[in-house]
Formats: structure tokens, C-alpha cells, sequence
């Protein structure tokens, strides 16, 4: 573990956020730890029963991250994944809509 990585673990110790669970990829992602490869891998092997829902999380926010690095066309395939892959009811597959929609592409319809 980097030492990046070392001072994220103590400084989520009192959030009960374990970085090794779903959802803590995510924010290892966000912080450079991990990159969008092992996000996808750690959503497909969290729930085997319900795969689409973390799918769809982990589109989602590489999208976002992605978004924020200004590589909007990257970022607009996460999003569109996202709604391929997620729920209808998963507040990610709203939010992955919401972002086509204000990057000018309305992406799959459900």
C-alpha cells in the first residue's frame, strides 16, 4: 500500500468505510489507488446475485471520474454502460441519464 494509500485507511477508520469492500474501490479509485479496471473487477465479484446494480454503480462513477478529468467522450461511454448495465430504480441509473443528458447525449433508452 502506498503511503497515500496508508493515510485514506486511518483517515476512514472512524467512517467504517473498508476500501476493500464495495463501495470503498470507488474512492481508492477517486484517490489514485485504483484504477477503473479493478473498480469494474471488485463490482462484478462483490454480489454475483445482483450484478447489474454494481455494475451499473461502478460505470457510473468512472463516469463521473472521468467526467471530472475532462474526457467527456470516455466518460459518456461509462454513463451509457451504466444505463445498459443498471436497475431502472438505482439512483446511479438516474444520475448516469442526467449526465447524457448535460453532455448533449441522450444515451439508450430504457
Amino acid at each position: 500500500m502506498t503511503r497515500r494509500g496508508l493515510l485514506l485507511s486511518f483517515s476512514l477508520l472512524g467512517t467504517g468505510l473498508d476500501v476493500e469492500q464495495w463501495p470503498g474501490h470507488v474512492v481508492s479509485m477517486y484517490l489514485g489507488e485504483a484504477s477503473p479496471d479493478q473498480v469494474l473487477e471488485a463490482a462484478t465479484r462483490t454480489n454475483p446475485n445482483a450484478p447489474r446494480e454494481f455494475l451499473c454503480e461502478a460505470y457510473y462513477y468512472i463516469g463521473q471520474g472521468l467526467a471530472i478529468r475532462g474526457q467527456r467522450d470516455r466518460a459518456v461511454g461509462m454513463f451509457q454502460a451504466a444505463v445498459a448495465a443498471g436497475p431502472t430504480s438505482a439512483v446511479e441509473y438516474s444520475g448516469a441519464r442526467a449526465e447524457l443528458k448535460r453532455l448533449g447525449d441522450a444515451g439508450p433508452k430504457p
